[in-house]
């Protein structure tokens, strides 16, 4: 990102109405943390229902990418810690099945820490973490 597109984006946002920030730039190491906490809360209901059908659906919806056994690849798009994808991701691994893990966030801060972490969770995972704006990433990725 250039200091002219950030500059762009403060100046388009501050004169719109009603004035609005690219919630991007608010993607830090403090800013991942309150996030997290945002989603730990019990009026947060998203993170319980994605955990829920996680939970009791991650065997179905594992299977449909390894039928054939063929190797993939698993872009996750804003992957903040990776709970939610843990689930599949440790089924795939479990299976024997041949992928890499492309995590893409805003956050390089979060990036930085599943490609530390995501390894301890699951062995042997290939991760390849990608910060910044989805479709660039994307495009990077492939």
């Amino acid at each position: 990102m250039t200091k002219n597109t950030f500059k762009n984006d403060i100046y388009e946002g501050l004169q719109s109405k009603p004035k609005s920030l690219p919630s991007k730039y608010f993607y830090d190491e403090k800013g991942d943390i309150l996030f997290q906490k945002i989603m730990a809360s019990d009026d947060y209901y998203l993170t319980n229902a994605d955990n829920e059908i996680f939970a009791e659906q991650t065997k179905a919806l594992a299977q449909t990418l390894i039928e054939n056994n063929e190797p993939f690849d698993v872009l996750e798009l804003g992957a903040g810690d990776a709970t939610k994808s843990t689930y599949l991701l440790k089924e795939w691994q479990n299976s024997g099945a041949d992928f890499t893990y492309y995590p893409i966030d805003i956050s390089s801060s979060m990036i930085s820490y599943l490609e530390t972490e995501m390894p301890k969770r699951i062995p042997n995972l290939k991760v390849h973490g990608l910060s910044g704006e989805y479709l660039e990433q994307v495009l990077e990725a492939h």
